[in-house]
């Protein structure tokens, strides 16, 4: 798949191994985070993106159970950007707070600031500017699905499982085919 030059590192190196067999990807992905960056890397629609990001975050954050609220605001302020319900400012707002929210509990709990943290990266992901190539680089929703899987902490395993089917639950492999042929369409000559 080597039109998905914009993936780099471990992920980049295990999908050339699946030539342009994104069936066979699809289904032999492990990794939710993962499923993410090549979405990301073929254009699949932003929002779609972050509300798989949202989901893992939810996910952490129903694991840990946070007294702060901010994390919990964060994941349904990144759930409102994706159904267009408020703008990108309001979902950085949000994701500031909830990486505020993730100091503060770092101290008492590590892996209730790692649910926090998923929860910021999930609005950090509410970009509808960015260039194309930044935002798949950046890549904050992807970082969401990392931190969510923390939060799971000895049980990372457990939340690695739930993190990725709530992804392919939002990112279908019918999605990410067409993004995937879209991206590998030539543009026309000139």
């Amino acid at each position: 798949m080597q039109s998905l030059g914009q993936l780099d590192g471990e992920v980049g190196r295990w999908l050339d191994t699946y030539d342009r067999d994104v069936r066979r990807a699809f289904e032999e992905c492990r990794r939710g985070d993962w499923l993410v960056r090549i979405a990301m890397s073929v254009g699949v629609a932003r929002p779609l993106v972050v509300i798989a990001a949202a989901d893992a975050a939810s996910i952490a954050i129903k694991r840990t159970r946070p007294s702060d609220l901010r994390p919990g605001r964060a994941v349904l302020t990144a759930t409102k950007w994706a159904r267009g319900e408020c703008g990108p400012a309001d979902a950085w707002a949000a994701a500031f707070a909830a990486t505020q929210a993730a100091e503060d509990i770092a101290k008492e709990s590590v892996l209730v600031s790692e649910a926090a943290l998923a929860a910021a990266a999930a609005c950090f992901a509410c970009d509808p500017r960015a260039d194309d190539a930044y935002y798949a680089q950046r890549a904050y929703a992807a970082q969401a699905l990392d931190h969510a899987v923390r939060a799971f902490g000895t049980e990372a395993h457990v939340g690695r499982q739930r993190c990725l089917e709530a992804t392919r639950e939002r990112i279908t492999l019918d999605v990410l085919a067409s993004a995937v042929s879209r991206a590998s369409v030539l543009p026309p000559a000139r």
